[in-house]
């Protein structure tokens, strides 16, 4: 190592150098092995590993007292939980010497092991002891801000633009990708997102966030992975009736599909015909289904569900869990799909189909707009802000510091007002990464024509050095 310290806070003068050109007395260097320590798991399930360091102290008594009495106290606050401040994290900080940046782990905890003979020792002027670390196995360092592409080609380099939905018009996405060889390692990224809301038309306000990150099997593959599938080719269920709209700016590719149907028991309402297969993007991946409608309902006793059905048939090969519908809401959220499961045919055709349910009699409709099915082999996440601001904010998603802020427009002011839901998003290395964001005014308003700044960073994470 040409560098070895550990840090517990912002500034250059709060860490602790174990190794290299930088130690100061009483500290004379120190021998540490990576990744050669015992490995389990935290509280929380994630790997962790415990290794030893051990560090050479060459000085007075008194100097050597001290040094060892405040690495003590400092673990002591870590350990019972008195370090809250994102900036006051005890890290691990290893520079191996054919690199000009320092590789960085998470200390969960650190004690302290005197040598059998350390008093002894420390009357002669110098002392030996073992620094004990449990850290994440895991290192990382900043990778930068990967190159952000649309479907069309156009490149916005290290932030994006984007709308609120996806068609066929230009540069009209809600999705991003970042190729291969801008994201690194050997482990899933650590992402630092941001997303502003930085035109805003009319009143709109940032709302509830929604993210996936997802990526297809061929790392080149960039065709029909956005899984868009628009009204205007849905047939309606045996007892539903349809009329279709065009013409109208407000909707997905300016399309939609009214759906009406009066039967107080379980309905097929609209099907997308071969929308999938048991293979290529439907393979098995988690996909996310989110549904658009022109507009809201007054219905408090509608419930509604997905199905996958064997193409043509009433074959069903998997189902979601049943949905209350949020009165006067235009977005329905439905479950995770898993589809398809093992044992189908490569290349079978799959329909996807919309369930309804009610107990009144009376006659109902639903005016569907776009159905967008997100692959999130990468995490979905719901960043849900606690109030609603309106005008130019951003919601920021840390996941170096674990942490779910919001901002102002000048970033003068933040506030940890934001609930977050769902995994944080991880890039694959050596992957295609496709990314999706949706903003819902209000937490359940799905406006259209919403202009979403997007900002990404990524942390580079390595198993071993």
């Amino acid at each position: 190592m040409s560098k070895l310290f550990i840090s517990y806070g912002p500034t250059p003068t709060d860490r602790i150098q174990l190794d290299g050109s930088d130690i100061v007395a009483p500290v004379k260097g120190a021998s540490y092995s990576p990744g050669s320590g015992q490995r389990s798991l935290d509280p929380q399930g994630r790997p962790v590993i415990t290794e030893d360091i051990i560090i050479d102290l060459v000085g007075t008594y008194r100097e050597i007292t001290n040094w060892v009495s405040f690495l003590s106290a400092l673990f002591v606050s870590l350990q019972l939980g008195a370090r809250h401040d994102v900036n006051r994290l005890l890290l691990c900080f290893a520079e191996p010497d054919d690199l000009a940046y320092p590789w960085i782990s998470k200390l969960q905890g650190a004690t302290l092991h005197l040598d059998p003979k350390g008093l002894a020792q420390r009357s002669l002027g110098q002392q030996l002891l073992t620094l004990r670390v449990t850290r994440l196995d895991e290192w990382e360092h900043d990778g930068g801000m990967p190159v952000l592409y649309f479907p069309s080609g156009t490149t916005y380099m290290t932030q994006g633009y984007c709308y609120n939905h996806y068609d066929a018009g230009p540069n009209h996405t809600n999705v991003m990708y970042i190729y291969p060889s801008d994201v690194k390692g050997d482990r899933p990224t650590k992402t630092f997102i941001q997303v502003g809301l930085t035109s805003p038309i009319g009143a709109h306000a940032l709302g509830d966030l929604l993210i996936g990150c997802g990526w297809p099997d061929k790392a080149t593959d960039l065709s029909g992975f956005a899984q868009v599938f628009e009204s205007q080719s849905f047939n309606p269920g045996p007892t539903a009736t349809v009329v279709y709209t065009t013409g109208n700016a407000f909707c997905s590719s300016g399309d939609y599909a009214t759906f009406t149907w009066s039967d107080a028991i379980e309905t097929e309402l609209a099907r997308v015909p071969s929308a999938g297969s048991a293979g290529k993007i439907w393979h098995g991946r988690p996909l996310k289904p989110l549904m658009r409608l022109q507009s809201g309902k007054m219905y408090t006793d509608l419930w509604v569900r997905l199905k996958v059905l064997v193409s043509g048939t009433t074959a069903v090969v998997y189902e979601t869990e049943w949905i209350n519908y949020q009165m006067n809401s235009n977005c329905i959220e439905f479950p995770t799909l898993y589809c398809p499961p093992e044992g189908m045919t490569e290349g079978t055709s799959l329909d996807l189909a919309v369930f309804a349910l009610k107990t009144d009699l009376a006659t109902y409709s639903l005016p569907i707009d776009v159905i967008q099915l997100w692959p999130v082999d990468g995490g979905f996440r719901r960043l849900k802000p606690l109030t609603y601001i309106g005008g130019y904010q951003y919601i920021i998603d840390d996941g170096y510091y674990d942490q779910v802020y919001w901002a102002n427009s000048s970033f003068s002011d933040t506030k940890p007002s934001i609930s977050a839901q769902g995994q944080r998003i991880g890039l694959l290395p050596n992957r295609l990464n496709y990314l999706y964001f949706l903003n819902l005014t209000n937490g359940n308003n799905w406006v259209i024509d919403d202009l979403l700044n997007i900002h990404v960073n990524c942390n580079i994470v390595k198993w071993n050095l």
